[in-house]
């Protein structure tokens, strides 16, 4: 059954492949980004179904969308498989050229060569931004598809279906890479139970009787549009996360600093659950569903189908429920969470090459500096044109730090891979990173109560700076 392989495997790789760029998501979200799909009709709908159940926002304009099916499916079966998508994405002929923009090229490997990708971004002429795609079968193939996207002005982050590197056992880089984007890919089984779980006690605390409806069912009899419904909430936690200015880490601790509880703050709850609508809305659309006045099961109508602010005072409760508890549902989960600081690397950065005893150095500086700085996480933001922040860049992210590349407006990304030295470090630095960002003057998280830069001490040692806002 080769056809239900392919559906199976795109499946799985636009799930890896959106979890993977949350925090651009959420640029494409907030109008900062354009967002392009290309590929065979079935990947283009598994791809929109993930992009519109993480940042789809049913009560607002539609999220422009520049979309390519490159099977040519028949004019009705086309418009059938994408009527469902409506009202999260209004479809447009071209990309913009001064607009940056996240790309998924949801290719199967056959097709994966730079001869093949070629003509498709050409089809995008004078724009560029972030491009994902399905990881080639060998390292030369991956090379040669990289050299084309940079020169075409796009920057290649190539994804493999979770378990697999390039087609074979995942190796060392592989798993480095996985862990890189651990904090964007939250167990959404195994913390979708534990929602449920939640909701069912709140239900009988509420004198709701098991099986009384069709979501009142343990787990293991739940429909499984309730279990997807589930597995959204949990996966959609990474991007509340990555929206309030925390991030998951692998220790079930939960932190806010010397500032007062974030998840009491209604500043803080009252967006994130205005989000959780969206998202469950959402959710509910691409199932089938469809606003209704009176709840039919059957039908697929639910009335709670509009606008946050439309809804009942009791309705944005459970909203701000969901929300609040998510450091509980971590917490069961094993997860924990702390706010995210930004640090810029500058400075003339040492050449570390093979040197294991300026490595050890580091390791030990900046075991110290994250310890100092606990609660918050440093997220390292690098300067692709710095060719040895690249470099600083793959032992930062081995090391266990998040990093993200950070260009300007007017970088030109062919000329960041001009030579083949600094075009391998720039590939590796961008299959580590947590995200890229073409912000000018990258804003620091809004929990972070200062700026922070790290600069090297002339020994080579690792120094902390901490700068206040407003003050150079």
């Amino acid at each position: 059954m080769p056809g239900v392989t392919a559906r199976l495997d795109a499946h799985l790789w636009a799930g890896a492949a959106v979890n993977r760029v949350i925090p651009n998501l959420i640029e494409v979200r907030e109008g900062q980004l354009d967002l392009a799909v290309v590929g065979a009709l079935d990947a283009c709908v598994a791809l929109l179904h993930r992009i519109g159940r993480m940042v789809g926002r049913p009560f607002d304009a539609p999220l422009p969308l520049v979309l390519s099916v490159l099977d040519s499916p028949p004019a009705a079966e086309r418009d059938a498989s994408l009527e469902v998508f409506g009202s999260l994405f209004a479809e447009r002929d071209g990309l913009q050229p001064e607009r940056r923009t996240l790309l998924f090229l949801a290719l199967p490997h056959e097709e994966l060569s730079a001869g093949r990708i070629e003509p498709l971004l050409a089809g995008f002429t004078g724009a560029s931004g972030l491009a994902l795609l399905p990881a080639p079968a060998t390292s030369e193939q991956q090379e040669q598809i990289a050299g084309r996207m940079l020169a075409l002005g796009w920057l290649p982050l190539f994804v493999a279906v979770p378990g697999k590197v390039s087609g074979r056992p995942m190796g060392r880089a592989g798993r480095a890479a996985e862990q890189a984007a651990a904090t964007a890919q939250l167990d959404s089984e195994r913390l979708g139970r534990i929602i449920h779980e939640m909701f069912l006690e709140n239900a009988w605390t509420r004198g709701e009787r098991r099986g009384a409806t069709p979501a009142l069912h343990p787990w293991r009899r739940l429909d499984e549009t309730y279990r997807i419904a589930n597995r959204s909430q949990a996966e959609h936690i990474a991007a509340k996360l990555a929206c309030g200015g925390l991030i998951a880490t692998s220790e079930p601790l939960m932190a806010d600093g010397s500032q007062a509880p974030l998840w009491s703050r209604p500043d803080f709850l009252e967006p994130l659950s205005r989000m959780e609508h969206d998202r469950w809305a959402s959710d509910r659309l691409l199932d089938g569903w469809v606003y209704g006045p009176t709840r039919d099961n059957a039908a697929r109508l639910h009335p709670d189908l509009i606008p946050y602010d439309d809804l009942s005072e009791d309705l944005r409760e459970k909203d701000r429920v969901a929300v609040a508890t998510i450091p509980f549902i971590l917490q069961l989960g094993g997860i924990g969470w702390r706010p995210l600081a930004q640090v810029r690397l500058v400075g003339a950065w040492p050449e570390l090459g093979g040197h294991a005893g300026l490595k050890r150095r580091w390791r030990r500086d900046l075991a110290r500096a994250a310890e100092e700085r606990s609660p918050a996480v440093l997220e390292f933001l690098l300067d692709p044109a710095e060719p040895r922040q690249c470099h600083v860049g793959i032992m930062l992210a081995q090391f266990g730090f998040p990093v993200s590349l950070w260009l300007s407006e007017q970088q030109d990304v062919a000329s960041l891979a001009a030579d083949a030295e600094r075009r391998a470090a720039l590939l590796q630095c961008l299959a580590l990173c947590r995200q890229v960002t073409w912000d000018e003057d990258v804003p620091l998280a809004p929990t972070a109560p200062s700026a922070l830069e790290a600069m090297v001490a002339e020994r080579g040692g690792l120094r902390i700076e901490r700068h206040l806002a407003g003050h150079s």
